[in-house]
């Protein structure tokens, strides 16, 4: 009997350590900067939505707009860049403008500068924590860049004054970082809506949808997923969790989804759009994989952008 339950003890220590070896490697090989998509418009290549050639385009002509650089330093102590286009002197409008994950700045942003320029909006895009310009080593999928968002919001203020007027631009991690902004108590007045695309629930659920596998094995790899979180990368799985925060918007949300979204799935997109307390729209696009929204349908996407923006913004 002893020698069964010392076979048995050792089988799960064994067990325990692929497992810690297993997630290790995966926080090391998925959370960590990845440089690949560089800035350079010549040398970024396709990421998974395949609408390469449309990004590169976009790139092409902001990349020849003069702009202010700007920084920030976390409350972590990384050093964060940014980008502030001025559109004209003494502007009181500002779009603020957050990429994805293992996106940039320009990649995944450009793309809107004619919206947001026909808007009238002075324009911040940023290079999240671990990506490009900015410091850091691990993404955390909103939990820490949340808190790097209300910094920029803040210098925004500073920058603008009091009377400035600021709309939030998410995609896909970015969305869900706007979308955790949205709840938040120290979110600034002059915030005056979120436009959320793509966004995903919870970091949480999307690593369940990523991991093909029962439930309770799913349970087990995040645990010990969430294990290498905390000492890594600083964070919880649950503090990366919009579904909680939408809860407590303190503004009017837009929500934006291709209805052929297989990475971020599309039914997440209801869920967030009915826990929100505030005034809202969904936008929904058939045929549009992961942020694929506005290269299928940008009339739609600009329709929308607008008639909500402008609803809020004077």
């Amino acid at each position: 009997m002893m020698t069964i339950l010392i076979v048995i003890l050792a089988i799960l220590l064994i067990l325990c350590a692929v497992l810690l070896i297993y997630t290790r490697n995966f926080v090391e090989k998925f959370m960590t900067r990845d440089d690949h998509l560089s800035t350079d418009v010549e040398t970024a290549p396709a990421n998974f939505s395949g609408y390469v050639l449309q990004y590169k385009e976009a790139m092409k002509e902001v990349s020849k707009l003069n702009f202010e650089p700007l920084s920030i330093t976390s409350n972590d102590g990384l050093k964060l860049a940014g980008k502030l286009f001025r559109l004209k002197p003494d502007n009181n409008r500002v779009v603020v403008g957050f990429h994805g994950y293992h996106g940039s700045d320009y990649y995944d942003m450009a793309r809107f500068f004619d919206l947001y320029r026909r808007l009238g909006y002075d324009i911040l895009i940023i290079s999240e924590r671990a990506h490009h310009d900015s410091e850091g080593h691990y993404i955390t999928f909103g939990a820490h860049e949340q808190e790097d968002g209300i910094l920029w919001l803040n210098q925004i203020v500073s920058l603008y004054g009091d009377q400035v007027q600021i709309v939030i631009h998410g995609v896909s991690m970015g969305a869900a970082t706007v979308d955790l902004l949205s709840g938040r108590a120290d979110l600034p007045s002059q915030v005056k809506c979120v436009v959320s695309d793509c966004a995903y629930t919870s970091i949480e659920q999307e690593a369940r949808n990523v991991v093909h596998a029962p439930h309770w094995v799913q349970d087990i790899l995040l645990f010990f997923l969430n294990f290498w979180i905390k000492r890594l990368a600083n964070f919880d799985l649950r503090e990366a969790s919009p579904i909680d925060s939408v809860v407590h918007a303190r503004v009017p949300m837009l929500f934006i989804h291709g209805e052929a979204d297989n990475f971020v799935p599309y039914d997440m997109a209801k869920p967030l759009y009915e826990k929100c307390p505030t005034e809202k729209e969904l936008f929904t696009v058939p045929g549009a994989a992961h942020a694929a929204s506005y290269v299928i349908d940008p009339k739609g996407y600009e329709e929308h952008f607008e008639k909500f923006t402008e609803k809020y913004v004077h």
